[in-house]
């Protein structure tokens, strides 16, 4: 899992280098909130985000060995990091199909547009964006359950790290509170017009956010409750 997780890491850049020979030099770069594009230049600059989702890779890693570094010689403390260096693998898993799914969808719309001469987007970056961003929040969902206490992986605050139940439990709800934005965003966004992506997309996360604190202190209440 480990090696596929890091392999993931390396398909925005390959898939990238591959396309760009199909591309011509010049190549739409930006486009403002209208949908319209207001910078051109040389397409090498989708190389880019590749370059980016390595870097988060390698920071993702860097959390990984810090917290197997941290458990020391404990039995215990190193089950638990091991448990998040798998939480972890699964992390860069999602964040790698996310940017691949951006990148795709960017790639597409620049070939179209430059061979047109376009002067708008062809793709709706908008609700690509926001639909791929569900399908991972549904995705991590499923896997943050598995995260041990730790001070990087699952809904960290002072109630959740209070004792082992306080944490079990208020990731088990943050879970489903992810499987329920990423299910609502979907379809809600399919069926808004462009504009609206974004907004359903923040409101869902934010809705979830906060309905995974109020539940994670009311445990906590129930938990130091004499």
């Amino acid at each position: 899992m480990k090696l596929l997780a890091k392999l993931s890491a390396f398909v925005p850049l390959a898939m990238t280098l591959v396309w760009l020979q199909f591309l011509p030099d010049r190549v739409p770069l930006h486009y403002n909130f209208a949908g319209e594009i207001d910078r051109w230049g040389s397409k090498w600059e989708y190389l880019l985000l590749p370059c980016v989702v390595l870097a988060l890779a390698a920071v993702v890693a860097g959390i990984g060995l810090l917290l197997r570094r941290k458990a020391g010689t404990d039995e215990k403390a190193l089950a638990h990091a091991e448990a998040n260096g798998k939480v972890l693998c699964f992390v860069l898993l999602g964040m790698s199909f996310f940017f691949t799914a951006l990148q795709i969808a960017m790639l597409i719309g620049a070939g179209r547009e430059a061979a047109s001469g376009a002067e708008r987007a062809s793709v709706p970056m908008m609700k690509v964006s926001a639909i791929a961003m569900g399908l991972l929040l549904i995705f991590l969902g499923n896997f943050m359950p598995k995260a041990k206490p730790n001070s990087a992986v699952g809904l960290r605050c002072a109630w959740t790290q209070y004792n082992e139940v306080t944490w079990q439990k208020g990731n088990r709800f943050s879970s489903w509170a992810l499987l329920a934005a990423g299910l609502v965003t979907i379809p809600a966004v399919l069926l808004a017009p462009e504009g609206w992506a974004m907004p359903l997309l923040l409101g869902a996360i934010a809705a979830a956010a906060v309905a995974s604190l109020i539940y994670a202190k009311k445990v906590y209440d129930e938990e130091t409750r004499p």
